[in-house]
């Protein structure tokens, strides 16, 4: 899923860039940083949270084969990865709209504009469904890892620490469930969400780091 989700998104930047228009480097531009600087620090913080997964790669390390030289190899390859797709598709899908046009609008958008509806179908299909599918994959079995290791420690009760035949933890998987799902139960605002937990993230990351 991770490979297919990367070639799309490689070929949605590179078949967007000759289509680009020079206004989205015109830093003069009134609709340039029109958010300001409020608006610069939701969109840095909303970036923070969509690539927040190549530092929970930390949680893998009782798993590796070489975790003091994988993990922190791994980190920075995946930070690498991530500036370079990123970069390619930010500037794909600001420029190949006019700005008015692609203000507040998604990577579907961009790609109607590019392409026949048979490829936005395999853009869709190749690119979120696989990153929505790679993200909950990977995020589902991360965060049950600490957990489960607390729980055997005894700092959580250890039933938490109940795995099925397959090894999976299904007592820590329900209860994430059950959380994920309040939000949409109570209709919570998820701008409001994401930005509590860029700061969550970020001050336990900072312990991570340190230690």
């Amino acid at each position: 899923m991770t490979v297919m989700l990367v070639l799309m998104l490689v070929f949605f930047g590179l078949y967007g860039l000759p289509r680009i228009h020079t206004e989205i480097f015109d830093f003069h531009n009134p609709t340039f940083f029109s958010g300001g600087m409020e608006g610069f620090c939701e969109a840095a913080g909303m970036f923070l949270y969509s690539t927040v997964t190549y530092q929970i790669l930390l949680n893998f390390s009782g798993r590796a084969k070489k975790p003091k030289k994988l993990i922190p190899l791994a980190m920075l390859l995946c930070m690498l990865i991530i500036i370079v797709i990123y970069g390619l598709v930010a500037i794909t899908a600001t420029g190949v709209l006019p700005l008015e046009q692609a203000a507040n609008k998604t990577l579907l958008d961009t790609a109607q504009a590019m392409w026949p509806s048979i490829l936005v179908v395999l853009f869709v299909i190749f690119g979120p469904v696989m990153a929505l599918a790679t993200t909950l994959n990977g995020n589902i079995v991360s965060f049950s890892i600490p957990i489960e290791a607390a729980a055997r420690d005894g700092w959580f009760p250890k039933v938490f620490a109940k795995a099925n035949r397959y090894g999976a933890p299904y007592v820590v998987y329900t209860v994430g469930a059950l959380i994920a799902l309040l939000p949409v139960i109570f209709g919570m605002d998820f701008n409001t969400i994401i930005k509590n937990m860029v700061v969550v993230f970020n001050m336990n990351g900072l312990f991570i780091f340190i230690s």
